[in-house]
């Protein structure tokens, strides 16, 4: 997995897979934000295959599907809040969507 970060808060990246949470997690990742609307492609694994397997292993899962330039203000506002808690705890987020870019 091709990992970039923002900021000390915040790395992003595209689809993520299950047998890539234990790194993230080995990274510090303490949230995992989905960015990506189920169903968007054929090989696509579920939101809720996906934040099972995350939630075992101690990541918290937030679901904030949207569209590329189709967010709305509460969305985004939902995501700041979240890193805004994060930078507070000195936790780390990890967001994802198709291709790492949204």
């Amino acid at each position: 997995m091709r990992i970039m970060t923002l900021n000390t808060t915040l790395t992003v990246s595209a689809q993520v897979e299950i047998e890539e949470l234990a790194e993230l997690k080995a990274n510090g990742v303490t949230s995992l934000v989905c960015n990506r609307p189920d169903g968007e492609s054929q090989d696509q694994v579920a939101f809720e295959t996906l934040s099972a397997a995350a939630e075992a292993l101690g990541i918290t899962v937030v679901n904030l599907p949207f569209k590329s330039g189709e967010q709305t203000d509460a969305q985004v506002q939902k995501f700041a809040d979240l890193l805004d808690e994060a930078q507070a705890k000195s936790e780390k987020v990890h967001a994802y969507c198709r291709t790492g870019n949204r």
